[in-house]
Parts: structure tokens; C-alpha cells; sequence
């Protein structure tokens, strides 16, 4: 049976294309390209900009005990 992805796999895993390509889940690609932008200015990628009054977001561990 065919599937419906065309995924190309190494001849290893060819007995097991169909259980991984129904595994696939949908997705959304995103191509960004380079350009200039004001530092204030909304953007995907590139430096973030907050305003000097804020701060900028940590990963902090908080004990449970």
C-alpha cells in the first residue's frame, strides 16, 4: 500500500515506511528572510527588542520543596 507522503527512507527502515509515515503530523513552514527593520518594529527572528523598563525573559528552576 502506497502511502500518502512521500517520504524517502533508508533501505533499513523501508519495511517500516508505513508506520512512520503515519506518524506524520501537519506542519507549518516558515522561510524568513532577511530585512531591515527599526528595533521597535515586529519581527520573526533577529534580536528581540523590549523597552528599556522591562525585563527580558528567563528560564528560572522553582523548587517544589
Amino acid at each position: 500500500m502506497k502511502s500518502l507522503f512521500d517520504i524517502n527512507l533508508p533501505e533499513a527502515l523501508e519495511p517500516y515506511h508505513e508506520a512512520i509515515a503515519n506518524t506524520i503530523k501537519p506542519y507549518l513552514r516558515i522561510d524568513i528572510k532577511p530585512s531591515s527593520t527599526q528595533w521597535w518594529q515586529s519581527k520573526f527572528g533577529g534580536l528581540p527588542y523590549l523597552p528599556r523598563n522591562i525585563d527580558y525573559p528567563i528560564f528560572k528552576i522553582i523548587s517544589t520543596n
